[in-house]
């Protein structure tokens, strides 16, 4: 009883007074979750976006394809820097050019091998344009080889082992050309040969013709299939043929090509109707 007459009487707490409303907030002191020194470089705008490309197109002939990569190499440039004012537009364009995609072929490689195996074969009927009689007078001289006096004294040039001096040749011959071309199934490339030991590669290719033998993989070929331009992608027959041979292997034809060609240029044996050797 005497607790609730203290309750009531002056001894009770004050009423709580309501709470007071929040204060006006116009936006101007707020700021984001995430924030950085960096320039703002504009906000996204719908249907803004950087200018389209200019399609490239073949005007020079002759250069291992340069004229496109570096088409590519400023196009892909232009793209991020036209981009950079549309947030989400470059970091699709950024997407694009760091994610590995991979395509597949509209044709398979059963469709393909009729095709590459017609091209890649001589024909069971010489076609008309072909010269018959000499075909069968070349081939009637290639069984009788045995029968030709041999013009040219014989020396020691396809019996000497290669030199450094021939190694070092084969090397100039290949910086001189693109080191973009596609490596074989070894996956050895021009630009890492020319980083290998001259001496080391001497001795490789030594071996190889005193053994009469290399690697299998270096004699294996790898067939593939690059669709030509303007052509449909589900015929077959719009795919050309390319063989990616071991880069070594090639190198060591080289070699003997050109020591051969040395040999017949010595011995004035290459007419003047050869064209090219």
């Amino acid at each position: 009883m005497a607790a609730e007459l203290l309750a009531v009487g002056p001894f009770a707490a004050p009423p709580i007074p309501p709470a007071p409303p929040p204060p006006h907030d116009d936006g101007s002191n707020r700021r984001p979750k995430v924030t950085c020194t960096m320039p703002d470089l504009g906000a996204d705008t719908e249907g803004d976006t950087p200018a389209s490309r200019v399609s490239w197109s073949n005007n020079d002939k002759g250069h291992d394809g340069r004229q496109r990569l570096a088409h590519a190499q400023r196009t892909k440039r232009e793209t991020l820097l036209e981009s950079r004012h549309f947030g989400s537009t470059f970091w699709n364009a950024y997407r694009d050019l760091g994610d590995d995609k991979k395509q597949t072929c509209a044709v398979s490689a059963d469709a393909l091998r009729p095709v590459f195996e017609q091209r890649m074969n001589p024909p069971a009927r010489a076609p008309p344009s072909f010269h018959t009689s000499a075909t069968i007078a070349a081939s009637t001289t290639a069984r009788n080889l045995d029968e030709i006096e041999n013009a040219a004294p014989p020396d020691e040039t396809f019996r000497r082992p290669w030199t450094l001096g021939e190694i070092e040749e084969l090397k100039a011959r290949v910086s001189e050309r693109s080191s973009h071309g596609a490596p074989g199934t070894d996956g050895v490339t021009r630009s890492l040969i020319l980083k290998m030991d001259n001496e080391a590669l001497l001795k490789l290719f030594n071996l190889c013709i005193d053994l009469r033998d290399s690697p299998s993989i270096r004699l294996r070929t790898t067939v593939i299939g690059i669709l030509k331009r303007n052509l449909p992608d589900y015929d077959p027959a719009s795919y050309r043929t390319i063989g990616l041979e071991s880069v070594l292997f090639k190198l060591l034809t080289l070699l003997i090509h050109m020591r051969l060609y040395a040999w017949a240029e010595n011995n004035n044996i290459i007419p003047a109707t050869q064209d090219g050797f």
